[in-house]
């Protein structure tokens, strides 16, 4: 009896679910790893606002414990690809195999869910690599339920040195993903960063080397303070980035140094391929300021992203390109030279050149902060921080 309970055979489903689910999620640890080398550039699986694997992947849900969760991915898969070859090594029945994996399927079920919720309701978005994972849980899980059902009268046949074994299997996938996670995310990183950096130095654009203030001119680089001020701060940012906003009215509580004439600001656009509306607000600001209202576009920007960023129909309505062209018309642009301005191929260069600016200097992100050439890790947060670091700086402390 125990001869024919023993004898079970490979769940060729399983397998290939299991192996799916694997690559899977592997693959989405090396988006994750390229998102974060070319910050600011989109991936491949970047489609527009809302199939979008950057709009999730680099969402504050794309990690956990500051793991990527493609490598909570694979150690998930590792399990079940235990499961399917644990009866080869030990001597459990086909109803204690059957049991535990549904167990496990169980609770890649439930996480499948739970991230598709924080995917489709929160993020509003879609990856398509994320969904072929959490689509391969859930049939993981209704595949483990079919077999645990169809196993009608077995016995539950497990001994001690079975458990071990399969808590061995189970420490095995645990640590292989975090050794792979560990070995190769600073390969992986540089390697893509030497892609996106090869990629963006040629021709007229190519970054020599990163010395500050790397501006362009006063046309085309907007600026607050004066000419020689002891402290030149860049912030590299993104009209839809929260963090931008917030950034943005930090900065102005430097304005006392500003008018003093002990620092100067430059605004630089770095507008990432997930927010839907930020790289026409760019070229928006940009045509403003070639008629001398930069600011007022920019502010405008900043906070009207901030008070409808939960409205995304009214959000749609402001960015509309009839509301943009109203607000020039507010700002008194001459409404022509406007129109003719946002088909401006040199626009668009330039917003393409301050994202590789921002990707050569070390940005991993928006806002991207730099103080004479170096980026600040300080707490910009806190602008009196900011402040006290910047006075060192002018003391020579």
């Amino acid at each position: 009896m125990k001869t024919e309970e023993n004898k079970i055979k490979l769940p060729y489903v399983q397998l290939i679910i299991t192996l799916l689910g694997l690559g899977s999620s592997f693959w989405t640890y090396l988006l994750h790893i390229q998102l974060k080398a070319q910050a600011g550039s989109p991936l491949i699986c970047d489609v527009n606002e809302t199939i979008n694997c950057s709009k999730i992947i680099g969402s504050s849900q794309g990690e956990l414990f500051y793991i990527p969760l493609g490598i909570w991915g694979m150690v998930y898969w590792l399990m079940g690809l235990g499961l399917v070859f644990l009866p080869k090594f030990s001597k459990v029945s086909a109803r204690c195999v059957a049991s535990w994996r549904l167990f496990v399927s169980g609770v890649g079920f439930v996480s499948a869910l739970a991230l598709i919720y924080i995917s489709y309701f929160i993020l509003k978005g879609i990856c398509e690599f994320c969904s072929v994972v959490q689509a391969s849980c859930i049939i993981y899980f209704i595949v483990s339920f079919v077999s645990y059902k169809r196993i009608k009268d077995g016995v539950y046949h497990a001994t001690k040195l079975d458990f071990i074994k399969f808590v061995g299997s189970v420490t095995v996938s645990l640590v292989i993903p975090l050794v792979v996670f560990a070995s190769t995310k600073t390969f992986f990183h540089n390697y893509y960063k030497k892609i996106d950096q090869g990629q963006k130095q040629v021709g007229e654009y190519q970054i020599q080397a990163p010395f500050l203030p790397l501006l362009d001119n006063e046309n085309i680089d907007y600026s607050q303070g004066e000419n020689g001020a002891p402290v030149e701060i860049i912030e590299f940012t993104d009209f839809e980035c929260p963090y931008c906003q917030l950034l943005h009215e930090k900065l102005q509580e430097l304005k006392h140094l500003v008018d003093s004439g002990k620092v100067r600001i430059y605004f630089r656009n770095w507008p990432l391929s997930y927010h839907k509306y930020s790289f026409k607000l760019a070229v928006a600001a940009r045509c403003s300021g070639a008629q001398d209202k930069f600011w007022e576009f920019a502010d405008w920007s900043f906070k009207t992203a901030k008070k409808y960023a939960r409205d995304k129909k009214q959000k749609e309505k402001m960015f509309s390109d009839s509301n943009i062209l109203n607000k020039a018309k507010d700002l008194n642009l001459d409404i022509t030279a406007f129109k003719e301005c946002l088909k401006d191929e040199n626009i668009l260069k330039k917003l393409k050149k301050d994202s590789s600016d921002a990707n050569y200097l070390g940005g991993a992100g928006t806002p991207f902060l730099l103080v004479n050439g170096s980026q600040y890790k300080g707490n910009w947060l806190q602008p009196k921080l900011l402040e006290k670091d910047i006075l060192k700086i002018i003391n020579g402390e």
